[in-house]
């Protein structure tokens, strides 16, 4: 891949990419975490830039009156994200990916979601790629 000093959109070159080998990696979901908050803390300050990821994890408990009476109905989940990328998992399946742009890091994220009679997790996984935009 190719990029510009300080800027998120790239080009991929055939040439930088020749001979490159990926390999992917299965990571679980935490179930649990070490830092309990009533609120998402920033990822900077709670990793203390020793890694570029953060998960963020909440579970939320639904009797049979929270949930939609109509099938057709889905509920949404609304996230605003001040880093550079974003994975949303509830309940272990995937629910979608989000990112900002040099010009507007912060970014909003939303995605129906299914939710379940009594209790749903809800995962976040939040990125920094390299140094950030207020850094540049």
């Amino acid at each position: 891949i190719l990029a510009q000093h300080s800027a998120r959109e790239f080009v991929r070159s055939e040439t930088a990419n020749k001979g490159l080998k990926w390999e992917k990696i299965t990571e679980s979901l935490p179930s649990t975490g070490d830092i309990f908050s009533s609120s998402p803390l920033e990822q900077f300050t709670v990793t203390e830039d020793t890694t570029d990821y953060l998960w963020y994890r909440t579970s939320i408990d639904l009797d049979n009156v929270d949930l939609p009476f109509k099938k057709s109905t889905k509920p949404a989940i609304q996230l605003r994200c001040l880093g550079d990328a974003l994975l949303a998992f509830v309940n272990g399946e995937f629910l979608g990916t989000g990112h900002g742009y040099h010009r507007q890091a912060a970014f909003p994220f939303q995605a129906p979601v299914k939710l379940n009679e009594g209790v749903n997790n809800i995962t976040i996984l939040t990125t920094t790629v390299g140094m950030s935009v207020r850094e540049t």
